[in-house]
């Protein structure tokens, strides 16, 4: 962006549209609206232009009292740009930024009449194809842009942009598998589970029970005042089973005769080997038995 041309002009509707006037900042088809025509306001706005477009190495507007004073020309030197402004009462030789008011001026008006929003009008003007075969969009951003028009997907592509997929693809399977050294998975709930939740205070004091499952790790639960919130797997802690699953688990475990607690023991005694090695006992020798 070498060059920005700027104009503040009110936009006074015809008879067609509203009576209302309000001031609006024009710079490469961008429209900002004003409600002062002050020095401060006109700043301010062009900080926002030039913050999602960039710093241009020149600025060229008309010799309004809102960029021929103090303020505006600090303004330059900080930002690093020159102001070049065009002869006075000769608006011809800011004729782009004239003609611009032009267009915006139609647009409100069209706009007005068919009950669209103009923001919508600006962006389909935006990414209408010049004589050169790009559009202002395309010029400004190297991209198309998607609007209401139908359009290919595929033209909305950039290689650019493809390269930063892969990347970041990459990158983020880098950080899950470094990520995913220090966890494990959490067993899925199911409908009817109680479980506890983790509240604002940070504790798992409430109790809910599982609802469904509305994506991975995602589910609704129900608390004990009838209250339906929506909550991560991670912010659930699973409690105990209710009766009717411990009657459930109990009917699916097989059965299996009783036996004797005693004998069970005293065999698993018998079948246990002897874990220490035994040595030789020599009784000790006594004077008496030798006589």
């Amino acid at each position: 962006m070498q060059r920005y041309a700027l104009n503040c002009s009110p936009v006074i509707h015809e008879k067609r549209c509203s009576r209302r006037s309000t001031q609006d900042i024009l710079a490469l088809k961008n429209v900002c609206r004003l409600h002062t025509m002050t020095a401060e306001a006109v700043i301010t706005s062009m900080k926002a232009i030039f913050s999602r477009y960039g710093v241009p190495s020149e600025a060229f507007t008309d010799n309004g009292p809102q960029f021929s004073n103090t303020k505006f020309r600090q303004f330059a030197d900080e930002w690093d740009f020159v102001h070049t402004t065009s002869s006075p009462h000769y608006p011809q030789s800011n004729g782009l930024v004239e003609k611009s008011v032009q267009t915006v001026k139609r647009l409100m008006c069209k706009a007005k009449d068919s009950g669209t929003d103009f923001s919508q009008s600006l962006l389909v003007y935006r990414t209408t194809p010049l004589e050169c075969g790009m559009s202002l969009a395309q010029l400004l951003m190297g991209r198309r842009l998607r609007s209401n028009l139908p359009i290919q997907e595929n033209l909305l592509k950039t290689e650019e942009g493809n390269r930063v997929k892969v990347f970041k693809e990459q990158q983020k399977a880098k950080q899950k598998f470094y990520y995913d050294k220090g966890t494990q998975n959490l067993p899925e709930l199911h409908a009817g589970d109680q479980v506890r939740f983790k509240d604002k205070t940070n504790t798992w004091a409430q109790k809910a029970t599982v609802l469904s499952e509305i994506q991975p790790r995602s589910y609704t639960i129900q608390t004990e005042d009838g209250a339906v919130l929506r909550q991560n797997r991670r912010h659930l802690l699973k409690g105990p089973a209710t009766a009717a699953q411990q009657r459930t688990d109990a009917e699916e475990q097989p059965q299996h005769p009783i036996e004797d607690q005693s004998s069970r023991t005293l065999a698993q005694c018998q079948e246990q080997p002897h874990r220490k090695s035994l040595r030789n006992v020599k009784p000790p020798e006594r004077l008496i038995e030798q006589i």
